[in-house]
């Protein structure tokens, strides 16, 4: 709000007004077809509301495209699992997910808003690029169980499914959705840029290894914390947490390399 009366010109303000009625229909819309639980469809419409209003067209149809795969993937997934008579699990995205995995998307995009710098717009994507990468990782490594999945802090032999595992199938399936989301920004932006290419490409990689790390070192369901001077806390660290975190790490990385570029 504070954007839109201060920063924000007129017609950047219709647009803003343009994209919460838009949010709020797809919203409504993938709740109703099963997509968002109805927490997930209020953080969509809060989501898509920055990211076209202030991201515009093509932040738009990124969020959309990795929203529509990640949900087919999940369906496809779900789909096996059922064939193979594992326990059902709910394939819907609820309002942490969307958070997770867009959370850094949207304040990149706000950052960019504010000061027109094209690196904000690059950085929030790959961000997104991780999530992506993430997701399709997640989805294609469990798909079947021909390739082994090791953990990624000693590469011993773990199920396929489990925090932190890795397989060649999931490490090639995360390369081509992070190199999905860099060829839709350039396809959409009108500008084949090597450079913005291959940073989204290979943080997007980056990120989700990070993931992969952090859901074997400190994914859980309960932690036993001591606070010095009190006493001891159960802390959840779950995988909302850990896709949070990730992401906000390929952003980090991508923020490093454009500042060490803009050194030499």
């Amino acid at each position: 709000m504070i954007i839109a009366v201060v920063v924000a010109n007129h017609a950047e303000q219709m647009q803003l007004l343009i994209a919460l009625l838009l949010a709020g229909s797809i919203g409504l819309l993938a709740f109703i077809l099963n997509l968002l639980t109805l927490d997930g469809a209020h953080a969509a419409v809060v989501v898509g509301t920055i990211t076209f209003g202030l991201g515009g067209e093509t932040a738009a149809i990124i969020l959309v495209i990795f929203f529509l795969t990640g949900s087919w993937l999940s369906k496809l997934n779900h789909l096996w699992l059922e064939k193979h008579k594992h326990p059902w699990e709910d394939t819907r995205r609820n309002g942490l997910q969307v958070w997770a995995n867009a959370f850094w998307f949207c304040v990149f995009l706000v950052i960019w808003f504010a000061t027109r710098q094209q690196m904000w717009y690059v950085i929030g994507v790959a961000s997104l690029a991780v999530a992506n990468a993430d997701t399709w990782a997640t989805e294609i490594g469990t798909l079947t169980d021909r390739f082994r999945t090791l953990l990624i802090t000693n590469f011993k032999p773990v199920p396929a499914g489990v925090n932190g595992g890795v397989s060649v199938n999931g490490t090639l399936a995360s390369l081509l959705g992070s190199i999905l989301i860099a060829a839709v920004y350039g396809g959409i932006a009108g500008r084949v840029d090597t450079l913005d290419f291959l940073i989204i490409s290979i943080c997007g990689v980056l990120g989700c290894i990070a993931d992969s790390y952090f859901g074997a070192l400190i994914q859980t369901d309960e932690l036993d914390v001591f606070i010095p001077g009190f006493t001891y806390e159960k802390l959840v660290i779950g995988n909302n947490a850990v896709n949070w975190m990730a992401t906000g790490v390929g952003a980090v990385i991508a923020f490093l390399i454009y500042s060490a570029l803009q050194a030499l």
